[in-house]
């Protein structure tokens, strides 16, 4: 394990001292202890520590069932040393395990998503029919055309798996107040929702777009982005979307 100082935390942008090792591939912690400790994930792959659920699928089952509270909200500041601050103070914060009901939810999630695993004795690669569908409905040649339905959500791709989840939600937040934002890293996509169509719209309008998807340049990272409502993907068709993901973004760089 070598140690290597001064990286920065995706979720909460601060510095902090990153390990990386080689255990049947290569792998980095990717977050600080403080976000790692509060969010009760692992600080390498992003899963929670008691139900093995990737922290995106996690945080929006509590939403939906009403424990926000039990999910560290997003800072609206782009002030390094502000974020530090709300990030120590998230040491306070109420625990998931301490939560009965957050308890029934995850047991249930997790069981749901077991029903699903891929068989790990299985060695083919073949596009399951429910990947086929997964596919069809993520909107790889949607646009920044406002929609006429009253959506307010984005579906963006080709994320790095070095980009940071600060610098979307930094630059999303500019244009208004975000209802969800989920990252999977895994997958190379995510799913940005504004509270007012207003802010959405004035999101789109940001983001530089001829045809097809919108140009977002991030730091280094350039991502894609289109109008779209949330989704939940399976986690076991996450590795499979993201080759997906390359190929589009290949096919969009040869276009003119």
């Amino acid at each position: 394990m070598i140690k290597v100082p001064q990286d920065q935390c995706k979720l909460c942008s601060r510095p902090f001292d990153t390990y990386h090792w080689q255990y049947h591939g290569s792998h980095k912690t990717v977050i600080c202890h403080t976000c790692s400790t509060v969010r009760n994930c692992c600080q390498g792959c992003m899963l929670d520590l008691n139900f093995l659920i990737p922290l995106d699928i996690r945080d929006t089952a509590l939403k939906m069932s009403g424990l926000e509270h039990l999910v560290p909200q997003i800072s609206s500041t782009r002030n390094e040393d502000v974020r530090a601050a709300i990030a120590d103070k998230q040491d306070g914060k109420v625990s998931l395990m301490s939560s009965e009901k957050a308890k029934e939810v995850l047991e249930k999630l997790a069981a749901g998503l077991n029903q699903t695993k891929v068989n790990p004795k299985s060695t083919k690669s073949t596009v399951s029919p429910e990947l086929s569908k997964i596919i069809k409905k993520l909107p790889f040649n949607g646009n920044l055309t406002p929609p006429s339905t009253d959506i307010t959500s984005f579906f963006i791709f080709g994320i790095d798996p070095n980009l940071p989840q600060y610098l979307i939600s930094d630059y999303a937040l500019k244009f208004g107040k975000l209802k969800t934002i989920n990252v999977i890293h895994s997958a190379k996509i995510a799913f940005v929702e504004f509270t007012k169509r207003s802010s959405a719209e004035a999101f789109a309008e940001s983001i530089s777009a001829k045809k097809g998807p919108g140009l977002l340049v991030l730091g280094r990272f350039a991502v894609r982005v289109v109008w779209s409502e949330v989704m939940v993907l399976p986690t076991n068709e996450y590795k499979k979307v993201s080759l997906v993901v390359d190929k589009v973004m290949v096919q969009l760089a040869k276009r003119k």
